[in-house]
């Protein structure tokens, strides 16, 4: 199951990534930063995958 998620994880960033490139090569918006900052502020606070550690 933990596979499972980690695949979903990873086609989820995957998506967000491919669709906000396009913003921070145009207007410098950095939204992995702001995803990032959102990640944690989280309440829901766990260890930190080793993906999540790349951003």
């Amino acid at each position: 199951m933990v596979a499972t998620q980690l695949d979903n994880l990873v086609v989820v960033l995957n998506e967000i990534f491919a669709r906000s490139l396009p913003l921070v090569l145009a207007k410098g918006i950095s939204i992995l930063d702001d995803f990032r900052l959102e990640i944690e502020k989280s309440p829901f606070q766990s260890p930190t995958p080793p993906l999540l550690q790349l951003l």
